[in-house]
Order: structure tokens, then sequence, then C-alpha cells
């Protein structure tokens, strides 16, 4: 006697699966590609306005959608988040990692090759940039001193906090404020 199935269960890598869509889709429509680490696909072949409009649709039926970012706007992106990371304690109760691909859908290591590629330099360098810039406002500012600031940035010490300050300006953080007040005069 047989076993009549009415109800069968799946399990799938749904990246797996949109990739074979993907590539059955090109290859059908004579597309040259590559897949690329970011999950993106780099064309090797053109592409006109109405077959990336079919492209489009075909692809809607599976529910995967183009996107037309670029690494420019991905770079952006990038740097306003660490902006917000510093100016926000809630985006920085989160690892710089963790945040850039929560918030972006990417790898870290993909985020920082591109950012370093673009820009010439790394995330790291990039937010303790921010930070510096940061630091100045908090003591220019909202008069606040070394200690605070340091404790508002979440440096582990003030001595922390002076070293990136003069590695970053060229100053301490005393002749900084000598010179603006002096500027000010």
């Amino acid at each position: 006697m047989s076993t009549i199935m009415r109800k069968i269960a799946f399990t799938y890598n749904a990246d797996r699966m949109a990739r074979k869509v993907i590539e059955q889709l090109f290859k059908s429509k004579g597309l040259v590609f590559d897949f690329e680490e970011s999950g993106s696909v780099s064309m090797k072949s053109d592409l006109d306005g109405e077959g990336l409009q079919d492209l489009q649709r075909q692809l809607t039926e599976y529910g995967i959608v183009l996107s037309a970012k670029t690494d420019d706007d991905l770079v952006s992106r990038i740097k306003l988040i660490l902006v917000q990371s510093v100016n926000s304690k809630e985006f920085r109760a989160k690892k710089v990692s963790a945040l850039l691909s929560d918030e972006l859908g990417y790898s870290y290591a993909y985020l920082s090759n591109l950012f370093s590629k673009t820009t010439y330099t790394s995330i790291e360098n990039f937010l303790i940039l921010v930070r510096i810039e940061k630091a100045k406002e908090l003591l220019m500012h909202q008069q606040m001193s070394l200690t605070e600031a340091a404790h508002e940035l979440d440096y582990s010490s003030v001595a922390h906090l002076s070293s990136q300050f003069k590695n970053v300006t060229g100053l301490t953080v005393s002749q900084f404020l000598k010179l603006v007040k002096t500027r000010n005069n």
C-alpha cells in the first residue's frame, strides 16, 4: 500500500536560488557577466534601457529587484553612518563592522575594501577623523573639558583622545585651544 503525501515542507538557500534565477535569465538573454563578492553582477556585455526594463520585469516575477547603487553611493552611505555613529550613543553601542554590515547589507570586508579603494583611507582612519572633529566641536562650542569630551566620545582614556588629537591635527589639545582663543580675540 502506498502513502499519499498531501503536504511537503521545503528548506532552501535564498541566496543560491536567487543567484540561479539571475544566472539563467542573463544567459537566456545572451548577456556576459560575472558575479561579484558583494552579490552584484559585473556586466561584460552591453544592455540598453529597453533590455534593462525587460530584465527588471522578469526578475520582479521572482521577487528580485535591480538596484542601481554605485560604489560612490555606497561610500557616501558609509560616511554618513560613521558620522551618525559618532553623534549617537545608540549607534556607538554596536561595533563599527557590525553596524555597517547590518545597515548596508554587505560584508564588512567588502565595505572596507571598497571604502579604501575609493577614498584612499581606511574606515578606521576616517572614523578617527570624524571623532576628532567632534572632539573639537565639544571643546570649542560646548566648552567641555578634555575628560568630558573623551567620555562623551567613548574613548578608553583622556590619553587616547589626546594622542589621536595630536596625530590628526599636529597640535596638542592645549595648543589647539590656545590657537582658537587667539583667533577669536
